[in-house]
């Protein structure tokens, strides 16, 4: 029973589709007129939407799918902001690449100046050392209390030499008792000609015979740098000498060999 207040409407047939039907319309992209579409077989064993006009919509879905022009231009506007932002970083990397090469391009030359500087320190240092003289295996205790009288008698007694110019002699480093290495005695000269003429004669006492029961050995003084250049030429050295060679150390570490009164590399 309807409202009697308000005339009650009509009722439509189920059959007869209104406004607000849910049968469902598509509308075509090139017209502005609603079509009932339907999903009809086709000679290929597939199918094909159809409308009423009998034309093929099958790619209507397509069509529709397409993207509004605004976000089609936004796309484009955020493409080319991406790629500014991409280049203003490739730009930024390139040139901190450049300031990190030019870094070490002045580290290196830094490097080499510090090498430059070393060596001739080193120089200078082996210039301070050239009046010194190094003995190498003396027993300690040999010397006694006074180093310098010790060498004044064994030149004096030994090698017929009496010099007039050692200013200095003293054990190098602190004793170790509990090492069997006796510590090396510095000999310091204020004539280069005289430290050259107890160098050579101290040479030939310690090849020809063992004193104060120890095979010494007497050297110029060097640099630390030079020292371990000239340890590792050691091996060399005493196999040439064992082979009869007159083989010898010259400054700072090269091996010469002298042979029939001339004197050539080895």
């Amino acid at each position: 029973m309807g409202n009697p207040g308000k005339p009650n409407k009509p009722k439509r047939s189920p059959t007869t589709p209104s406004k607000d039907s849910p049968v469902r319309k598509l509308r075509k992209t090139d017209s502005d007129s609603d079509m009932e579409l339907s999903l009809t077989p086709n000679q290929n064993g597939g199918a094909m939407i159809q409308g009423k006009d009998g034309g093929d919509h099958s790619n209507l879905g397509e069509r529709s799918m397409q993207p509004p022009q605004w976000f089609v231009m936004f796309e484009e506007r955020q493409e080319i902001r991406f790629e500014n932002i991409l280049k203003t970083c490739k730009d930024m990397y390139e040139g901190l690449q450049l300031e990190v090469d030019n870094l070490k391009d002045d580290m290196k030359k830094l490097e080499d100046k510090m090498k430059d500087y070393e060596l001739k320190i080193d120089e200078l240092e082996n210039r301070s050392r050239r009046n010194n003289l190094v003995i190498f295996n003396l027993a300690e205790g040999k010397e006694g209390p006074d180093v310098v009288k010790f060498m004044h008698h064994l030149l004096s007694s030994e090698c017929s030499v009496k010099p007039t110019s050692i200013q200095r002699a003293h054990r190098s480093g602190k004793l170790n008792q509990n090492s069997a290495k006796p510590r090396p005695i510095h000999i310091g000269f204020a004539s280069y000609p005289e430290k050259e003429q107890c160098r050579k004669a101290l040479l030939q006492l310690f090849k020809s015979k063992k004193v104060y029961d120890s095979k010494l050995y007497v050297s110029n003084d060097f640099s630390q740098r030079v020292q371990k250049m000239r340890k590792e030429k050691l091996g060399e050295l005493f196999r040439l000498r064992e082979q009869g060679k007159e083989a010898f150390l010259v400054y700072p570490a090269t091996i010469k060999i002298r042979s029939g009164g001339r004197v050539i590399d080895a």
